[in-house]
């Protein structure tokens, strides 16, 4: 995948950066990830920047901007802007044969996200869309503190993308034949689910470090699209975070 689904995945995949222990924090880390599309590289690293920031009801959460429409203590409702949402990918850069795809390219989704917290538990739901399509999410995330420096969390995620999402993401078109592609492909609804685990120790109340590893896998709708070569998108990362 490129850089910016990257660092969305990481961002999205912080379990300590849940709406329930949503602060201010800065950091930069640097990732490991195969590749899901038919890229010229089947794997990449990538050192990423990391931003939560968070005043009264308005929070930016790395390419998300929203809003807590309600908030209590249990019981959250954003409405948010994702400037990020989909993938960013670039044609000249797949395998030889498969240079004729056209670059898929990001798009600015609105959407919303409703969330329950119970102790250390979280359940929420969310859907967005832009121009390129929508997607819908349904997820969970537990954390649990293990003495007064080191926290583990672990969540799973379920993924619903409309026909118009993976069409444009994942499918083939008429302007994107050419040497191995030689057919049109669509991909129709498809979905995709996945789980990860972090691990933060603080040095200090506002300085930590983190690893985190994470996985998505997609449906086979996604998987037998002439472009894709893996099912699985796993993710692993280091890096360090300052809070204040």
């Amino acid at each position: 995948m490129k850089k910016i689904f990257v660092i969305c995945l990481l961002i999205s995949a912080m379990g300590f950066a849940s709406k329930k222990n949503l602060e201010s924090e800065i950091g930069i880390g640097v990732s490991l990830s195969n590749e899901v599309y038919k890229m010229e590289n089947k794997s990449k690293a990538e050192i990423f920047p990391m931003g939560v920031f968070s005043y009264k009801n308005l929070y930016l959460d790395g390419t998300e901007i929203g809003v807590d429409v309600v908030s209590t203590e249990n019981l959250y409702i954003s409405a948010f802007t994702d400037f990020k949402d989909g993938y960013d990918m670039k044609g000249e850069k797949l395998e030889r044969g498969y240079k004729s795809f056209r670059d898929r390219k990001n798009q600015m989704s609105f959407g919303g996200r409703v969330g329950y917290m119970y102790g250390n538990f979280e359940g929420y739901v969310s859907a967005k869309g832009g121009k390129r399509g929508s997607t819908s999410e349904a997820g969970i995330n537990y954390t649990i503190p293990v003495g007064d420096s080191f926290l583990v969390s672990a969540g799973a995620s379920y993924r619903l993308y409309s026909p118009k999402f993976t069409d444009y993401y994942f499918g083939v078109h008429k302007a994107d034949l050419g040497g191995k592609l030689q057919k049109e492909y669509k991909p129709g609804k498809t979905f995709s689910y996945g789980g990860h685990m972090e691990a933060e120790y603080r040095f200090t109340d506002n300085f930590s470090t983190f690893a985190l590893v994470s996985a998505e896998r997609f449906s086979k709708e996604i998987y037998n699209s002439p472009v894709v070569r893996s099912r699985t998108n796993v993710t692993g990362g280091l890096g360090i975070k300052y809070k204040f």
